[in-house]
């Protein structure tokens, strides 16, 4: 199996067994120097390949080349994927579960809602629909640790375009997920 970046550099030239899983290709991609098989996606053809697909049938229609898209894996979702079984961010409004499935914004790509993923704060206790808010709240709560212990990049790349037409912005909780909590799990009445 020939392993390509998208820009069609080299990644890894690797043999596999054709009744393996697609998982077991990234584990193989990773061992090679390759991203953990946690940030990897990896498409043939068309198709982005799902870790319980097998390798054989995966591959069929292609010359055995795969491109590999690496994809920047949620920091609370890594720090429990060596204790459980997750296989990437899971989202509890649809139960889908995949790397990358939640974006910096909190939009989960397969329902197109926010508030469905927590971002654990490292440093407290605190929890956050997005990776965007929970950035922020590190960098003005644990000020003296961000620059040292977490990616800044990210919410300096938001701080940048924000401003900008059609940029993206952090959408706001499902009902009866981020912001009930705040108010102690009490439901906002209008009064009349």
């Amino acid at each position: 199996v020939s392993v390509r970046s998208l820009s069609g550099a080299l990644v890894a030239e690797l043999q596999m067994e054709a009744e393996r899983p697609v998982l077991a290709l990234k584990a193989a991609i990773a061992d090679a120097g390759g991203p953990a098989a946690g940030d990897q996606q990896l498409i043939v053809g068309h198709k982005v390949l799902e870790d319980g697909e097998v390798v054989s049938e995966a591959l069929r229609h292609s010359d055995g080349q795969v491109f590999l898209l690496t994809v920047a894996g949620c920091p609370s979702c890594r720090q429990q994927q060596g204790s459980s079984s997750l296989k990437g961010c899971r989202c509890r409004l649809c139960s889908e579960e995949r790397p990358g499935l939640v974006d910096y914004y909190g939009i989960c790509q397969a329902c197109g809602k926010c508030g469905g993923h927590d971002s654990k704060c490292p440093f407290c206790v605190q929890v956050f629909p997005s990776l965007c808010a929970l950035d922020c709240h590190v960098r003005f709560v644990h000020g003296d640790r961000e620059s040292s212990e977490w990616q800044t990049s990210r919410l300096e790349d938001y701080i940048k375009t924000r401003t900008q037409p059609g940029a993206r912005r952090a959408a706001y909780p499902e009902q009866g997920t981020f912001m009930e909590a705040r108010n102690g799990g009490l439901l906002r009445t209008v009064e009349a």
